[in-house]
Formats: C-alpha cells, sequence, structure tokens
C-alpha cells in the first residue's frame, strides 16, 4: 500500500465529489487532486463543487482510466468502474 485518500462524496461508485468553499477563483491544485483521485481508484469523472462565491460553481473533470490489457501492461478504455468505497486505500502496481 501506497498511501490513502479520502474523497468527500462517492456517488453510485462511479463519480467522486470534491467540496470546496474558495472565494474568488478556484486554484489550480484543487483540479490537480480530483484528478489525482480519479487515477488512483481508477475512475473516470469528478465533479470539484466551489460553495465560496455568491453563486456554486461545479467543474466537471475525466481522466482516462487504464485497465491491464493481460500482459502486464495498461491501456486506456472506458468501462465501468470497480466498486470502491469513500474511504480508499491505494496500492503500488
Amino acid at each position: 500500500m501506497v498511501g490513502e485518500f479520502h474523497v468527500d462524496l462517492l456517488v453510485n461508485h462511479r463519480v467522486i465529489v470534491e467540496v470546496k468553499a474558495v472565494i474568488g477563483a478556484m486554484p489550480n491544485v484543487f483540479s490537480a487532486q480530483l484528478l489525482a483521485y480519479l487515477k488512483a481508484a481508477d475512475m473516470s469523472v469528478g465533479l470539484l463543487v466551489n460553495f465560496g462565491n455568491p453563486s456554486c460553481q461545479v467543474k466537471r473533470l475525466s481522466a482516462p482510466r487504464l485497465e491491464p490489457t493481460g500482459d502486464g501492461e495498461r491501456s486506456i478504455c472506458e468501462i465501468a468502474p470497480k466498486s470502491v468505497s469513500s474511504h480508499m486505500a491505494l496500492e503500488r502496481v
């Protein structure tokens, strides 16, 4: 195991939602965080929600998923994600 992380919200084992409360423009570090979570969880869709401004801002991010090819390599695919929980452990592959 390399580490673990906690997502703010996991919807139907398919979408990771990260909730923030940032006044003004959303720093790029939060997008990078969500993309890292998507990659680690082998999921393709995430939402970054900011409640810090007068109106709620929602940004949809997507990341390609990697699937084992059988020869030890991994290739990009678009299939349903495997079951995960809102508390995820990372393993080195």
